[in-house]
């Protein structure tokens, strides 16, 4: 049965009772984590993590024991985290925790990554149909799509192309994924070992030929770059530095490649971007008055009504820049 991708608490924990005989012999009784209490009967004991909540759930006296009142519970061991929050970029973690002889500074050399969100019900109900029709097997293009972001939840897209190899030739057989992970960098990218986590996952449930010759590969997306540069006029001068921050704001967010686009539910591959959307996404900033021009750029070449992106590469925001006319009172 597959679930929605709980948010990442990076829990190890044993749950104990300890009973009290007489006065002085204390016997101390593991517990064990199960994913539900469906196999549970009245004297398992189980106990449930929800990980979304970090709770822990015991049983109800049908399905899992129901400690006994009065009883002590001790987690011997167990580590939490903050989900996405958790994963700092580098040079993030400046601080040390205690006095070290010889050392006057830390940090780190690379990015944290792996810590995620819980997924949303409404995610959830997307991914559903294709769960099920892939039923844990990779077979068509789409099916790759679906298990790739069942491998972590660390991966908010994946995109197959068919009969591409690992450098980017056309070879029957083979079958590349790109892999974007939940980021809100402009330009997304999936670390090393993201890629291998996916990649064995997919290996695992591939076709036999496919998988014996080792010809699945993840890679990282290939983006295009769109500039834009914006003339804005706002409706009290006073107000140019925030219009100014809104509309840049606003134009990094409709070119990222996860929560950016028309509907802000991303950019598929090969998807163009079009001056009309551009300057749709602008509508309803707090205190603009009216755009006095807005351009696309492309390599450093001024676009007519829209920037063509190529049939395996994914829009992202390149330079964004923004200047603002304030009319004279």
């Amino acid at each position: 049965m597959h679930i929605a991708h709980p948010k990442k608490w990076n829990w190890r924990f044993v749950v104990s009772c300890v009973l009290v005989i007489g006065s002085i012999l204390y016997l101390w009784i593991r517990w064990n984590p199960q994913l539900n209490f469906y196999g549970s009967g009245p004297d398992s004991r189980d106990y449930v993590l929800d990980h979304a909540s970090g709770r822990i759930y015991f049983g109800d006296g049908n399905n899992g024991k129901i400690p006994a009142a009065g009883n002590l519970i001790a987690a011997k061991t167990f580590r939490t985290g903050g989900g996405a929050a958790g994963n700092v970029s580098l040079n993030t973690i400046t601080q040390l925790l205690g006095a070290v002889n010889g050392v006057q500074s830390v940090t780190n050399v690379r990015a944290a990554e792996g810590g995620s969100d819980g997924e949303m019900l409404d995610s959830y109900r997307q991914r559903a149909p294709f769960i099920l029709r892939a039923r844990g097997r990779a077979i068509t293009a789409s099916d790759y799509e679906t298990l790739a972001q069942e491998a972590s939840s660390a991966v908010a897209a994946a995109h197959a192309i068919p009969l591409r190899n690992a450098d980017g030739l056309t070879r029957p057989g083979w079958i590349t994924l790109t892999i974007i992970p939940r980021s809100f960098d402009p330009q997304p990218m999936p670390s090393f070992g993201l890629r291998e986590e996916v990649r064995r996952y997919l290996e695992a449930r591939g076709p036999a030929d496919v998988v014996g010759l080792h010809q699945v590969s993840v890679s990282a997306p290939e983006y295009q770059p769109v500039d834009v540069h914006a003339t804005v006029t706002p409706v009290d001068s006073s107000k140019a530095f925030d219009v100014e921050n809104a509309t840049t704001a606003a134009l990094a967010r409709f070119l990222h490649p996860l929560y950016g686009g028309p509907q802000g539910k991303g950019w598929q591959p090969g998807r163009s971007v079009y001056l009309s959307d551009v300057a749709a996404a602008l509508r309803g900033i707090p205190g603009l008055d009216y755009i006095e021009d807005l351009a696309l750029y492309k390599d450093g070449a001024r676009q007519a009504d829209f920037v063509a992106v190529g049939p395996d590469r994914i829009a992202a925001a390149g330079r964004i820049q923004v200047n603002v006319r304030a009319e004279e009172p």
